[in-house]
Parts: C-alpha cells; sequence; structure tokens
C-alpha cells in the first residue's frame, strides 16, 4: 500500500491542490460578488487570478477588494510561492535523477561488435586502453562508484559506455548489449569469481567469444573446460618475458613489441584476418602466400588457425603444404 501510494504522489497531489485551489475560489467569489466594485465574480475570474498570481505575471485586471477576498489572496500567493518551489525542486531532481542514471548506464546502449569487461584495475585499463587505441569500442561492467566516476571522466563516450551494476544482476547485462558483443574479457582479482561469474554468463550467452585474466596459471585446463576461448595468466606471461629477457634479451624486446598494439606505420605488429570468400589467398598454398605477402606488402605471414573437430588449432610455420 505504501509503495503504491509513493508511485502515485505527484497525481495526489495534484487532485488535492486542485480540490483546494476550487475551494478558494469558492470563496473568494462568494467574498467579492457582494461588493459593488469586484471585479472576481465568477469561478472562471477567480481561476483566472489563481494562474496569473501562480505565474507571477499579475496582469491587474482582476484583484480582490474586500477583506476576506485579499485575504484568500494572500493564502494564494503563499501555495503559489510553495507549489512554484515544489516544481522547480522537483524538476531539478528529475534532471538529476536522469543524468545519474544515464551516467551509471541505466538506459543501456546501442554499441556493437563491441568488447565488454567485467571488473576494473589497473590491468583492465592497460588492455581498454589499447581496445580504444584500435578504434573499438568498449563496454565497462563495474560494481565499484569510484571506478564508474573515473571513466566517465577519462573517456570519451563515443567509444566507451560504462554500466554500474552488481556482477550477480544478469538481467542488466542487456543494457551492455551483450548479444551483439565481439568479445567478453571477465578480469576480476579473485580466480574463484572469475570461474562463478564465467560459468553463470555462458548459460545465458553460450556463443560469445570469452577471454579471462588469471593470477593462477594452474587453473588453466579448468577454464579452458568450461569453455573459456583465451585464458591470460598474468604471473605466467610475466615470468616468460622475464626469463627472456635474461637469457634471450634482444628475443625478450622483440616479442614485447610484437605483442603490444602498434599505431603507426613503421612498428610491428601482429595482425589476424578472417580469409572470407573473396580473400586473394584463398585456395593457395602456405608458402605461395607467405612469399607474395612479404613481396607484395613487406609482412610475414607467421601462420594460420583452422577448426579441426570444433576445436581452433594454430597452424606455425608449416613445414609440410598447407592449403589456405
Amino acid at each position: 500500500m505504501i509503495k503504491k501510494i509513493k508511485k502515485y504522489k505527484e497525481g495526489l497531489l495534484a487532485i488535492v491542490l486542485i480540490g483546494a485551489f476550487h475551494c478558494l475560489a469558492m470563496l473568494i467569489v462568494y467574498f467579492e460578488s457582494s461588493h459593488p466594485n469586484g471585479s472576481i465574480t465568477t469561478i472562471e475570474n477567480a481561476w483566472w487570478y489563481f494562474i496569473v498570481t501562480l505565474t507571477t505575471v499579475g496582469y491587474g485586471d482582476y484583484f480582490p477588494v474586500t477583506f476576506g477576498g485579499r485575504l484568500i489572496g494572500v493564502i494564494i500567493v503563499f501555495l503559489s510561492l510553495g507549489f512554484l518551489g515544489y516544481l522547480i525542486s522537483s524538476m531539478s531532481q528529475k534532471i538529476m535523477d536522469y543524468m545519474g542514471k544515464q551516467k551509471q548506464g541505466y538506459y543501456g546502449t546501442n554499441f556493437e561488435d563491441h568488447f565488454v569487461v567485467f571488473g576494473w584495475d589497473s590491468f583492465g585499463k592497460q588492455v581498454v586502453d589499447m581496445i580504444i587505441k584500435n578504434s573499438r569500442k568498449v563496454v565497462v561492467v563495474t560494481e565499484d562508484m569510484n571506478a564508474v566516476n573515473h571513466l566517465n571522466k577519462n573517456y570519451d563516450d563515443s567509444s566507451m559506455f560504462v554500466l554500474y551494476s552488481s556482477y550477480s544482476s544478469y538481467d542488466n547485462l542487456e543494457k551492455a548489449n551483450i548479444k551483439k558483443a565481439a568479445s567478453v574479457f571477465v578480469n576480476f582479482e579473485d580466480d574463484t569469481r572469475t570461474l562463478v561469474h564465467l560459468i553463470n554468463i555462458q548459460k545465458l550467452y553460450p556463443l560469445l567469444h570469452y577471454v579471462v585474466s588469471l593470477d593462477n596459471p594452474s587453473l588453466k585446463d579448468t577454464f579452458t573446460n568450461i569453455g573459456s576461448t583465451f585464458i591470460i595468466s598474468k604471473n605466467d606471461i610475466a615470468a616468460k618475458l622475464v626469463a627472456s629477457s635474461i637469457f634471450e634479451p634482444d628475443v625478450a624486446l622483440f616479442a614485447e613489441d610484437l605483442i603490444s598494439y602498434s599505431d603507426k606505420s613503421n612498428e610491428t605488429d601482429i595482425q589476424e584476418f578472417k580469409v572470407c570468400e573473396k580473400n586473394p589467398f584463398l585456395g593457395k598454398d602456405y608458402f605461395d602466400a607467405f612469399v607474395s605477402l612479404k613481396k607484395d606488402y613487406n609482412c610475414v605471414l607467421i601462420g594460420l588457425a583452422k577448426y579441426e573437430n570444433g576445436q581452433m588449432k594454430i597452424i606455425k610455420n608449416p613445414g609440410e603444404p598447407v592449403t589456405i
């Protein structure tokens, strides 16, 4: 009952105010119509007087001349001030509520072929910055209001959409337009929480491409078995790069350059292209494509990715003939 009253509070208040104004209109007509100089002699005149008083226009064509009429006029002035104050504060509150909800992603996004990132930290920031540099759009889902404020302040809304939501509120994911996302990146500090979250999301959206970051590399097989497309072990990658820098420092520098996103034409970068029906290398031998790409575009073909028995297989620099 209380919830219903709150829901219809403004409507009830309007009805009460209209009733009160009408009663006062009848009273002022009663007082003014008996005076020979009275101008407010009908209900219509009274309502017109109330309206011009409420809007602070005050034409002066209707005004009370009796004591009773002026007393009601004073009441109307104070009621008008209170009503205007309530109206302005109510509108301001609605505007602030709308802006707050918009800031928190309440109204959703129409991004497509974008990347959805769960969780925000320094590592997630590095990933997101590289994605945005690649002219792609990102949706960040976080339950940290400080992160929401930071993201809205430091990123353009044309490339990033922020959704403030509990990670367990899976209904809110529709606001991230997750069905049309290119990939989902789960980036929690706790690997157990990552596992539970990933299982629940995959039940709702089994066809999406999932990437997770782990602290414990021994859990890779577990995440692979539940359908993760790519598992990143931050400690594992860091350890391999450090070891490589000790034994093969130049190789480590080269590897770091390759895995970093390059936004300049003179930098080295690994890029992936889907082989479509109109691809000029479709049906060609791998070695022929290798020579052609190096000769015509000064780039090096380093491998192929093919689906075999429902699993993605990476073919790296094959020694035997392979048809694209």
